[in-house]
């Protein structure tokens, strides 16, 4: 039984092998991506603990370093940089406790994790003992010294001799370079300096003390002396405190943490090796399995290549013969030839192409032969419409003229309502403008009255101030017929002066003198108050003429009020009238606008009335000449079907 396979079924095997070579391409391209990708992030992940480790061991030795600078400058340096160091040194540690997974390597941190733990409570410890140095050092050594200078100060004030003094100075020395060898151990370190500093204080200082208290006869000196002893033997316990204190510093950081720190670093530096270790094995490995599979891959996409190619090339010369013999067949039935025919072997696509072919060959013949006979037909009817078509355009012709005539008309009486219309608009808007006016003057009037009640209120005040001033002068007066009398009194009783002075003779002569002057001063004062008498008296009158003025001028206003009232209701009465007026042009207005639009309507339906006759007329030109085409394409049908071979 042969294999029936359709042009879709070999296309889709061609297609379907090509994509299967490169599904195993892909596949093992996947596979060995795959694997180098693990390979990659296993290489990351060592290359990761190695930096680990390597930061860990980096910032111990810098913590390390920051350590030794603490204990060289006797805790004055050096101790937060050590903090932050060995933070990061737990930081990073801790990381790499839960990032390192590998079991040698997990054995190697779980072994340093309490190396580092005692590395730092031994610091501590020390850090401990160097705070209690320097409380020793320079809280009691300090002040125990200091207090022993001025004891031997207090005992230079009481010798009582040259020998006494030079003893005294060499004692002093002897103290003072106890204290300065001190110094230089407690920051060297050297056991010579100590032994020094002791030798003098045990030894020598003692012997001069007794040689000085032999010498003296100072009952005051032998007591001081006997203070600086005691205080002698508290310095010398204060020191031996000091000395445990560094040695027991000295113990820990020789014995403690400079053995943990290399045993630390010594770790860390195995954890780096073995990372190193598996990285230089993976290295090479994971080359080697990339070389093998990009060899596998090109091998398979070659074969994928190949076989495309032969597949594709097959399969185009198959299809391709067959379609240009059945291109051949359909440029033969397009050149008219009708009665051909032509066969395929084949059970597919083209094949149902050359049958379908076939079909419209044999589809076309009748078709054409149906075709003859319709043109015919055609023919016939294309006469009969030429004559229908002319009577419509001679009805369309007579239809055309009346309807411009109603046009006209119609255009007449729509421009005669929009002239009433555009009329009676203007008298709204001179009706509209006149209450605006008048509304206007009604407010210039109602202004006008604020402005003449202020007025009003203006004079009234003025009146009555002017009153007030009128009162006041009469006051003033008053005081001055006082003045006058005064004056007048003074007058009398300096001439009575005068007149008894003129009777005491010589005695009498300056008190006449006053007298005279009083006299003189008594009649200016009457010439003063009569001149201002006077002012008052004109004064008095002006206020009086002043307040007639202001009485007429209220008067006035008061009349000015009601006129103005009585141009504000007529202003009012005129402002209802236009109102009314606007109102009954705005209606005017409405209604000649509506007879206008309705005009314009009747226009517009007029003119689509005439636009329709007009389009009917054309139309009927139109049938006409379609009649005469449809007559030709009847004509041309019967000639183009004469071209083909039916038969």
């Amino acid at each position: 039984m042969k294999l029936r396979m359709t042009l879709g079924m070999k296309l889709s095997a061609g297609f379907v092998l090509v994509v299967l070579l490169l599904a195993i391409s892909s596949t093992n391209s996947v596979i060995s991506l795959s694997g180098a990708s693990d390979g990659f992030s296993h290489y990351r992940t060592l290359a990761r603990d190695t930096n680990l480790a390597g930061r860990v061991q980096a910032n111990l030795v810098l913590a390390r370093l920051e350590m030794k600078n603490y204990l060289l400058s006797s805790g004055e340096r050096g101790l937060d940089k050590y903090t932050e160091r060995f933070a990061a040194v737990n930081e990073l540690f801790a990381q790499a406790q839960a990032e390192i997974k590998k079991p040698e390597r997990v054995k190697l941190v779980q072994e340093t994790a309490p190396l580092l733990q005692e590395y730092q409570a031994t610091f501590n410890d020390v850090r401990s003992l160097m705070e209690q140095e320097k409380t020793t050092y320079y809280g009691d050594l300090t002040g125990l010294g200091n207090a022993m200078l001025q004891t031997l100060e207090q005992a230079h004030k009481q010798t009582t001799s040259v020998e006494d003094e030079k003893l005294l100075g060499n004692l002093t020395s002897a103290l003072l370079l106890a204290r300065l060898n001190i110094v230089k151990w407690y920051d060297q370190h050297k056991a010579s300096d100590i032994e020094t500093s002791e030798r003098l204080l045990r030894e020598e200082i003692p012997q001069q003390v007794e040689g000085l208290r032999a010498s003296t006869v100072s009952v005051q000196l032998d007591i001081t002396l006997a203070t600086f002893m005691k205080q002698r033997t508290d310095y010398l316990s204060g020191l031996e405190k000091l000395k445990k204190l560094v040695a027991d510093r000295d113990e820990k950081v020789l014995r403690t943490l400079d053995v943990i720190g290399p045993v630390i670093a010594d770790k860390l530096e195995a954890i780096k090796l073995s990372v190193m270790d598996d990285q230089n094995e993976l290295g090479p490995r994971l080359q080697s399995e990339n070389s093998t599979s990009t060899r596998v891959l090109l091998l398979v996409s070659a074969i994928a290549i190949a076989v495309a190619v032969f597949a594709s090339i097959a399969l185009t010369r198959h299809i391709t013969s067959r379609l240009n013999k059945a291109k051949n067949l359909a440029n033969t039935l397009a050149s008219g030839q009708l009665n051909v025919k032509s066969t395929d072997q084949g059970h597919d696509e083209i094949s149902e192409l050359f049958t379908a072919l076939n079909n419209m060959a044999g589809n076309l013949r009748d078709m054409v032969r149906d075709i003859l006979g319709a043109s015919n037909e055609i023919g016939q009817s294309a006469g009969n419409l030429m004559t229908l078509t002319e009577r419509s355009r001679l009805g369309a012709q007579e239809q055309q003229s009346e309807t411009d005539q109603v046009a006209t008309a119609v255009n007449e009486m729509a421009a005669t309502a929009h002239e009433v219309s555009a009329s009676v608009t203007q008298v709204a808007e001179a009706s509209e403008k006149a209450e605006g006016q008048v509304q206007q003057g009604q407010n210039v009037v109602v202004q006008t009255q604020n402005n003449i009640h202020l007025l009003a209120s203006s004079v009234k005040d003025t009146a009555r101030e002017i009153d007030e001033l009128r009162n006041e002068t009469i006051s003033i007066g008053r005081i001055l017929d006082v003045i006058r009398g005064i004056a007048e009194q003074t007058n009398l009783l300096a001439l009575n002066a005068a007149i008894e002075a003129a009777r005491a003779g010589d005695q009498g002569r300056g008190f006449a003198v006053v007298s005279d002057e009083v006299r003189s001063l008594a009649q200016r004062t009457q010439e003063s108050t009569s001149e201002i008498q006077a002012l008052i008296e004109r004064l008095q009158n002006g206020a009086n003429q002043a307040v007639a003025s202001m009485e007429k001028g209220e008067e006035l206003t008061n009349a000015c009020v009601s006129l103005s009232d009585d141009a504000n209701s007529a202003l009012q009465d005129i402002n209802q009238s236009v109102a009314v007026m606007y109102s009954m042009a705005t209606q005017i207005a409405t209604a000649a606008e509506e007879q206008s639009q309705v005009a314009e309507q009747i226009n517009q339906s007029v003119i689509k009335v005439r636009d329709i006759s007009a389009d009917s007329l054309s139309s009927a030109d139109d049938s006409a000449a379609s009649s005469n085409q449809l007559s030709g394409l009847a004509n041309s049908l019967q000639k183009l079907v004469g071209r083909f071979s039916l038969s």
